[in-house]
């Protein structure tokens, strides 16, 4: 395969690598890509961070379904040679970031997978605004100068938090009430939605760990009455050890149900709950 050459190529690879995520046939090997990747290319448009798997948008033409073929094929894709090309195309070094790997982890959690545990590092293909000072936050809808995504992405998230936290006063499916101790969860993933669904506490579930994981990854569900729905991938062993029976429910008002709705639409629970 021929190495990138330009910082368009480049962006069209992290453009059509991120495009997967919408795509029900590819998306699970698009999550899988996105989540052991250690050198990433970002790139900020249209007010979003797309993260782009050097191994993958290094090459020409190079995305999820090629990616695939190679390795069925035996094709060997060295990571270390994409790094080396996107350096020399980008001008700069890729570097570690704090703020940016906590965005990713974000993104991945909202995405409903967890990132593998090693570090990261990163390029980036437009500036973050260096010049805002870090300590301006907005809370993502007041008038004026544009802040930086990264720092909107971070205040509605906690903005989310505290909605929920006000709303559910304790864990959706338990009860359970010491808050430093749950997820505040989205239905609909922060990804997908917009800005006012980022934000609406309709649009989410305060969880303890373990059920956050298993409404993330679409292990569990719920119908628009509010009685939880177990995916037949769980073993009845595996339910036990869980504490899942068909016993558990949240409470569910008209405002929930889309968000709902979507949720069992996207990780193939039946549809006959569909609103």
């Amino acid at each position: 395969m021929e190495l990138i050459q330009t910082e368009e190529q480049l962006k069209q690879n992290v453009k059509q690598f991120n495009s997967y995520w919408y795509d029900p046939l590819y998306v699970k090997d698009y999550l899988a890509f996105l989540k052991k990747g250690r050198t990433f290319v970002v790139w900020k448009t249209g007010g979003e961070y797309l993260f782009g798997p050097s191994r993958i948008v290094g090459y020409i033409g190079n995305d999820v379904k090629q990616q695939i073929k190679n390795k069925n094929e035996g094709v060997y894709i060295d990571g270390r040679v994409t790094n080396k090309q996107i350096t020399s195309v980008l001008n700069q070094d890729y570097a570690y970031s704090e703020e940016l790997d906590q965005l990713f982890q974000a993104i991945c959690h909202d995405m409903g997978v967890e990132p593998e545990n090693h570090t990261r590092s990163y390029w980036f293909l437009e500036s973050i605004d260096a010049d805002v000072d870090k300590e301006e936050w907005t809370d993502g809808f007041s008038e004026g100068t544009e802040k930086t995504s990264m720092q909107k992405s971070r205040t509605k998230q906690e903005k989310f938090r505290k909605n929920l936290l006000s709303y559910w006063k304790g864990c959706a499916l338990s009860g359970f009430t010491n808050g430093a101790l749950l997820r505040a969860s989205h239905i609909k993933p922060w990804h997908v939605c917009n800005d006012e669904e980022r934000v609406d506490r309709y649009n989410g579930l305060l969880l303890l760990p373990t059920y956050d994981e298993l409404f993330d990854r679409g292990f569990i569900s719920f119908t628009s009455h509010g009685d939880i729905m177990i995916s037949k991938t769980l073993t009845a062993k595996e339910r036990k050890h869980l504490g899942l029976s068909s016993s558990l429910s949240i409470t569910v008002e008209e405002e929930h149900k889309p968000y709902l709705c979507f949720h069992r639409k996207f990780h193939g629970f039946d549809h006959s709950e569909d609103d």
